[in-house]
């Protein structure tokens, strides 16, 4: 799904790439509002701009650089276009980082296509409540009884009598 083969292993600057393919007919429009939402791609792009340009992390020159990267068919029109944010930078540089991103957006799209989540297997026991094992007997169950055996409960009462009768 590269953009290089056998014979040609770095096409010419005018050559068109797989850029501007998108998966299930997606627009570049579409495509530039799908991957500035991925985390990854953008910190991989502003890291790497980090490393070219010499300047500090901004992810919104990470966005503008990945837009102009969808909507640029070949590796020249890339250059053309991020050469106001990016400056003249040397040719091979900027048809790398062209070269980069397209590879990057390739394995996002390629991870996209395998199911991103698994369902686990359950123990098949659909009744709520407290879980029981298999032919383990039921316990019964009491609540304390509400007579004290110390006799408290007749103390207590005998109290509460005694302030009805004194009120």
């Amino acid at each position: 799904r590269g953009i290089c083969s056998a014979q040609d292993p770095w096409p010419g600057p005018g050559a068109p790439s797989a850029a501007m393919v998108a998966p299930s007919g997606e627009t570049a429009l579409q495509r530039e509002t799908r991957l500035t939402g991925d985390a990854g791609l953008l910190a991989a792009i502003d890291s790497t701009l980090q490393v070219m340009m010499g300047q500090k992390s901004s992810m919104v020159l990470a966005r503008k650089v990945l837009g102009r990267w969808c909507q640029s068919p070949t590796r020249q029109d890339f250059k053309d276009k991020v050469r106001d944010y990016l400056g003249d930078l040397e040719e091979s540089v900027v048809f790398g980082f062209f070269t980069t991103i397209q590879r990057r957006v390739d394995m996002l799209d390629a991870a996209g296509d395998r199911p991103q989540q698994e369902t686990l297997g359950g123990s098949g026991s659909t009744e709520g409540g407290i879980l029981r094992r298999d032919g383990a007997k039921a316990m019964l169950f009491s609540a304390r009884s509400r007579s004290s055996k110390l006799g408290l409960d007749q103390i207590a009462r005998q109290k509460r009598e005694d302030r009805k009768a004194a009120a």
